[in-house]
């Protein structure tokens, strides 16, 4: 029996596997005694064995390229060995070339645009990257957490103005918000190291995965010090709480603040990034059974004040709002709740609205007492217009503050409810799970309106 062959190169080269990378030498295998031709790696990315005595065997050229020799096959036959990435950084694979040693990986796409985003949804299972080369400008990240957020939804739904930019099987891969852990760097990459945990620059990226290979350009690095699900937060959740507040320069400490769907992540950062500013907040919230126990998680969490959708609206904003200088009222719903906030601002305050929970088809009407009597500012919040108006280097240092505060305990971060991304031997386990989830979010089980966010743990 003969033992794996040894290889050397030839004087020829072929084709990269990748565009753009260089060339490779063309390789002869040969065997031990190196007196049996083997197999030649032909056209830089098939094999055609020249001796049915050689084992199957994986074979090494450097460190980058990895090829396999299989057995010998009718000449006609040449099976493709080196796996070639698409514009997504994922590889072809036309189902000849896989091999059991490969470790799988998950990607969730939707097929379509719909306000129906469960029902939707696929997971596909496909090879991991593993050692296989990456561009020189790349990383390789390995997802940690990722949040399933309102906006998500909206993209899923078509009503939101930036689509995904990343796609496999051609459909869109869902998801903006994340963290995930650098596993290799290409070669051009410096500020990026193996190890780093880094966050999407900006929405797009497609972070309901387990892996994925994107340019280092698209990431930003973060903290390893705090929780995946809390790290996974660092943008839609501290950004724009924070960033909300700053959308009001005239906000001084004594002014109050007033903000609905209370009990998601963001209100409850705004709470806190608030009391940091010297102002109070009252936090309205959707009538539940837990009411009670909800009120004191809110007030334990810095509020000032907390009452009921149905409260406001039966004795009325002007009697809740009394004694309160409120020059803020940031909005997540829309329609009459978004409608009371307005009526609880005091002259020349500001009115933020940042989302529709309430609907897609909400109205809030402006009276006259609003626009001419009391001047009061009607405003829209996009964190991706918000953001750009920061440089790379001011966006870091804010992130590097948020983690600041988490570490000093200035802050503390909202519960969150954590979804195991489990694959069970078929896999049909973990589609219902998402599912579920995004069922829940979306208001299809319970009311989506300020519910504990759910975060992906990979």
């Amino acid at each position: 029996m003969l033992l794996p062959s040894t290889l050397v190169p030839t004087t020829r080269t072929g084709p990269e596997t990748r565009p753009g990378q260089g060339n490779f030498p063309e390789l002869l295998a040969l065997s031990p005694d190196a007196s049996v031709p083997g197999s030649r790696i032909s056209g830089g990315n098939s094999v055609e064995p020249r001796d049915s005595r050689l084992l199957p065997t994986r074979i090494f050229c450097g460190s980058r390229k990895c090829f396999e020799i299989q057995p010998r096959r009718p000449s006609s036959m040449v099976y493709p060995l080196i796996k070639r990435y698409d514009r997504n950084g994922y590889y072809k694979n036309d189902g000849r070339n896989c091999s059991s040693d490969i470790m799988s990986a998950q990607t969730v796409t939707f097929q379509r645009q719909s306000t129906e985003p469960a029902s939707l949804i696929r997971i596909y299972r496909h090879d991991a990257v593993g050692a296989a080369p990456i561009p020189a400008d790349s990383v390789l990240l390995k997802f940690l957490a990722a949040p399933v957020n309102p906006l998500d939804l909206l993209v899923i739904a078509g009503r939101y103005p930036v689509q995904p930019h990343h796609r496999y099987n051609d459909e869109p891969i869902p998801g903006y918000d994340g963290v995930a852990r650098v596993e290799r760097v290409g070669t051009d990459v410096e500020a990026l190291k193996p190890g780093d945990h880094v966050i999407p620059r900006a929405h797009g990226l497609g972070t309901w995965r387990t892996e994925a290979v994107v340019p280092a350009a698209a990431v930003l690095k973060v903290s390893k010090s705090l929780e995946p699900p809390t790290a996974s937060l660092l943008k839609t959740g501290c950004s724009t709480a924070y960033l909300l507040l700053e959308s009001c320069p005239s906000l001084c400490p004594g002014d109050w603040v007033v903000l609905n769907a209370a009990t998601g992540w963001i209100a409850r950062m705004v709470v806190q990034f608030a009391l940091l500013k010297g102002c109070p907040s009252i936090c309205v919230i959707r009538d539940r059974d837990d009411v009670e126990a909800t009120r004191q998680s809110l007030l334990n969490q810095g509020a000032r004040a907390v009452v009921t959708e149905s409260q406001l609206a039966k004795e009325g904003p002007a009697e809740i709002a009394a004694g309160m200088r409120i020059t803020l009222a940031l909005d997540a719903v829309f329609g009459q709740s978004g409608q009371r906030l307005a009526a609880m601002l005091a002259p020349g305050g500001t009115f933020i609205n940042y989302g529709s929970l309430g609907g897609a088809g909400g109205q809030l009407v402006l009276s006259q007492e609003l626009i001419f009597w009391k001047q009061i500012t009607f405003k829209n919040f996009r964190l991706s217009q918000a953001l750009s108006r920061y440089t790379e280097d001011a966006q870091i240092d804010l992130l590097s503050w948020f983690t600041e505060l988490f570490e000093e305990g200035k802050i503390t971060a909202p519960p969150v409810n954590r979804v195991d991304w489990e694959e069970d031997g078929d896999g049909g386990n973990l589609e219902k799970k998402v599912q579920s989830v995004l069922a829940r979010v979306g208001g299809k089980v319970r009311p989506a309106v300020g519910c504990t966010k759910h975060v992906v743990q990979f």
